[in-house]
């Protein structure tokens, strides 16, 4: 069909009829609305992808930190251990310590035995010659002769009094 003056149909030449053209026009605003459409699609599948990429960074950061965080965790449980044991056995040797001195205490008040023996520092089971060196060293010490006169009676009842100690000592003993 030929364009003529006054005809109200249009049409191109080679083309057989104006409904062709009429979809032409319609369909490209289609077409462009849905490019924009597939666009903003597009751009959010890729702000997404983005989004799930930093994620997963996140995760393996959270994921690094937790094992350091458990190794640290296993080396202060050993740690812990270590210190409870030693703990255990400064406990147990104080323990043992404790009772070997209650032991040695009972020793020393029960070997000791007589009072009268402890008021001159002697043990019950010495032998003779220590016990006269005592009190060859007592007689040197307390002997009211080496005083000075204020001094005199006390050291003469203090004499006295070692001498006394000493007699019951010799008795007792059988020396």
């Amino acid at each position: 069909m030929i364009a003529v003056a006054g005809s109200t149909e249009f049409a191109w030449p080679g083309h057989a009829s104006s409904g062709l053209w009429v979809l032409l026009i319609w369909l490209i605003p289609v077409l462009v609305t849905m490019r924009a459409n597939f666009i903003e699609v597009l751009a959010r599948e890729l702000a997404g992808r983005r989004e799930l990429s930093e994620m997963r960074q996140k995760v393996e950061d959270l994921e690094r930190k937790l094992i350091q965080a458990r190794a640290s965790l296993d080396a202060s449980e050993a740690k812990a251990q270590g210190s409870q044991r030693r703990l255990a056995e400064a406990t147990a040797y104080i323990s043992r310590l404790e009772k070997e001195l209650l032991t040695a205490k009972a020793a020393s008040t029960s070997s000791a035995g007589h009072l009268l023996f402890r008021r001159v520092g002697l043990d019950r089971d010495c032998p003779k010659w220590v016990a006269e060196c005592v009190r060859r060293e007592y007689r040197k010490r307390l002997h009211p002769d080496t005083k000075a006169p204020p001094y005199k009676s006390e050291a003469e009842r203090r004499f006295k009094e070692a001498e006394q100690v000493f007699e019951q000592v010799w008795l007792i003993r059988e020396f």
